[in-house]
């Protein structure tokens, strides 16, 4: 079963505005930080820019509700350790309130310094238009890289502190995938994103688009698939995408059924497919897709109930949580029950409820970003979940099975 569909829009980044900041060049003097608040300072001081000179200085901005942000501080901790005693500085910048972040670092403690900014522009004043980004500084004061997280590693350090860095541009457009900027908005095609970026030689701004209802074989690889959707609030719409998915998988999605399991395809249709469109509702939305979809290969879903066996998660007070007991700034720490039983039937393949009604309640993932913990396996995942009381009862039950047909 593939595993890389993933529910809500866990993307690359978390776009910050509608609008691109400017973007500051390489080699433009970066702005002051403006830090009021920091943790693990070493002498318990405020870092300025002025009192870095001389040391590469590494800024990731991020917060607490990013879960990208979040899953990358293991890598960004090792990259810490390893470059600590070479002149390199790590902050991780936010603009969060002081109760978040010191509630995360209480459950989720770091190594590097993390600052909060008292400046509510220092995203605009560096150009950060998505989270994590990682913008890293020179010991003159000049920005040699700026990149979205996922692109800053150790090759990447190592080629910075040589002066050899350069941001690589494709030439062309890669037969495997578009995806060389990141994924792209909801409802708005990722071929005429990679397209219009290409032309303007890279541009991290975003181009003019136009969006359009899009539904054909899929283009993509399995790796890059995604979907995500998105309220537009200057036209009130509803924006939607779906990329590289096939049709138990998008069938689930809009008719609500929870993971893909309760639905089997018995059609000559096994590919994936993308859709790119927008609706003034999320409702109107999916009806359109599950009719339009329907008419063109002309198929149509039935259901029936059967018996099997099925996975009934014992849960009870003392494992989950209500919102309310949550601390600020830890809510990524934490899985809503009806996303943690579609994380459990996608991974694995297995039917899994609840034995009585969890909904709009959490479960505690150790301390985990869900980012990190949708990574594990399915062994893993049932090994966490009993280290926090978290228990299986395989069983007979009924279910609502779902079957797509051709007409």
């Amino acid at each position: 079963m593939k595993t890389t569909l993933i529910l809500f829009s866990i993307l690359t980044v978390f776009l910050l505005n509608a609008q691109t900041p400017k973007t500051l060049e390489i080699g433009d003097i970066a702005p002051e930080l403006n830090i009021s608040k920091i943790y693990n300072s070493e002498n318990g001081e405020i870092p300025t820019l002025e009192s870095l000179k001389g040391k590469y200085v590494v800024l990731d901005f991020w917060a607490t509700w990013c879960s990208p942000c979040v899953a990358s501080f293991p890598k960004m901790n090792k990259l810490y350790n390893q470059y600590k005693n070479q002149e390199v500085v790590f902050i991780a910048l936010t603009k969060e309130k002081e109760v978040k972040v010191s509630n995360f670092l209480s459950a989720k403690p770091q190594d590097f310094m993390v600052g909060i900014s008292n400046s509510s522009t220092i995203n605009e004043a560096y150009g950060v238009a998505a989270i994590p980004t990682v913008i890293v500084i020179d010991p003159f004061g000049k920005i040699v890289f700026s990149n979205y997280g996922n692109f800053f590693n150790e090759t990447a350090m190592d080629q910075i502190m040589k002066g050899e860095y350069k941001k690589q541009v494709p030439s062309s457009i890669p037969q495997t995938s578009s995806f060389q900027f990141g994924y792209a908005n909801p409802g708005i095609d990722p071929v005429f994103i990679s397209v219009s970026k290409l032309e303007n030689s890279g541009s991290s701004s975003s181009p003019n688009t136009f969006r359009q209802e899009v539904f054909r074989e899929s283009i993509f690889p399995d790796s890059m698939s995604y979907y995500s959707f998105s309220h537009n609030f200057l036209t009130k719409d509803q924006q939607g995408t779906f990329i590289g998915h096939d049709l138990t998988e998008i069938f689930s999605v809009t008719m609500n059924l929870g993971s893909e399991v309760y639905v089997a395809n018995k059609t000559q249709y096994k590919g994936s497919y993308d859709y790119i469109l927008k609706r003034k509702s999320r409702k109107n939305m999916f009806n359109h897709i599950n009719k339009s979809i329907s008419a063109d290969l002309n198929i149509k879903i039935e259901s029936s109930k059967m018996d099997t066996l099925v996975n009934f998660m014992n849960l009870d007070s003392l494992t989950v949580y209500k919102k309310s007991d949550i601390a600020e700034g830890t809510e990524k720490m934490y899985l809503t029950v009806d996303f943690l039983v579609w994380i459990l039937e996608s991974k694995t393949g297995e039917y899994y409820q609840t034995k009585g009604n969890f909904k709009n309640t959490y479960v505690s993932i150790n301390k985990m970003s869900s980012m990190e913990f949708y990574g594990l396996s399915a062994e893993e995942i049932l090994d966490l979940l009993k280290s926090v009381n978290v228990q299986f009862v395989k069983e007979q039950g009924t279910i609502k099975q779902y079957y797509i047909v051709e007409k």
